[in-house]
C-alpha cells in the first residue's frame, strides 16, 4: 500500500559486524584505538599519568581513534609521537578519515590516563558542535557506553565517565 507506514525490520546485520581497518604505518604510534596494529596497552605505561588523549568515535563502525594531545609527556619527558594540540579533535577526525576513508564528523572525547592503570572519559568537546545532531558539546548518552566498552576492549583497563 503507497503511502503505509512500514515497520522496522530486523536491525541490519552490517550493523553488528566490526569494520576491521589496519593504521598506516606511523599513525598507531601512540596511539589508541581499536585498529588493528595499534600497539598494545602496555604503552600507556610510557606516559606520565594524568596524560591525554583526543578522541572520535564512529558509533556505525564502532570504531574509535585517539591521539595524545596537549602536554601530554612520556615518563622519558619524550614528547610523543602524533602528539595533536589540546582539543585538537579535528586532526584525529581527519587522521580518522584518511584510515577509514569516511568524510564525516565523528564524536569527540577526552580521554585521561591515571595513576591507578584506569582511564576516564570527558564526553564534552567542543569539536562536537560541528554535528548539528549532537546539539552541544557533550556525546549523546546512548553514545557514551559504546565508547567506554570499545576503550576497556582496547586497553584492558577500568573506564569511567569523568563527570
Amino acid at each position: 500500500m503507497r503511502g503505509a507506514a512500514v515497520a522496522p525490520g530486523p536491525a541490519s546485520v552490517a550493523n553488528d559486524v566490526r569494520w576491521n581497518f589496519a593504521l598506516p604505518e606511523g599513525a598507531g604510534k601512540h596511539a589508541l584505538s581499536s585498529f588493528r596494529r595499534t600497539p598494545g596497552p602496555a604503552f600507556l605505561d610510557d606516559f606520565r599519568p594524568r596524560s591525554t588523549w583526543a578522541g572520535v568515535y564512529d558509533p556505525k563502525s564502532r570504531q574509535f581513534l585517539a591521539y595524545p594531545s596537549g602536554d601530554s609527556t612520556l615518563l622519558s619527558g619524550a614528547i610523543p609521537e602524533n602528539l595533536v594540540p589540546r582539543n585538537g579533535h579535528h586532526d584525529v577526525n581527519n587522521a580518522f578519515g584518511q584510515i577509514t576513508l569516511k568524510d564525516y564528523d565523528n564524536p569527540a572525547f577526552t580521554i585521561k590516563n591515571w595513576e591507578n592503570d584506569s582511564l576516564s572519559v570527558d564526553f564534552s568537546a567542543p569539536f562536537n558542535r560541528r554535528m548539528p545532531w549532537i546539539g552541544g558539546d557533550v556525546v549523546p548518552q546512548h553514545m557514551q557506553e559504546p565508547i567506554m566498552d570499545a576503550l576497556r576492549q582496547a586497553t584492558n583497563r577500568r573506564v569511567w565517565p569523568d563527570q
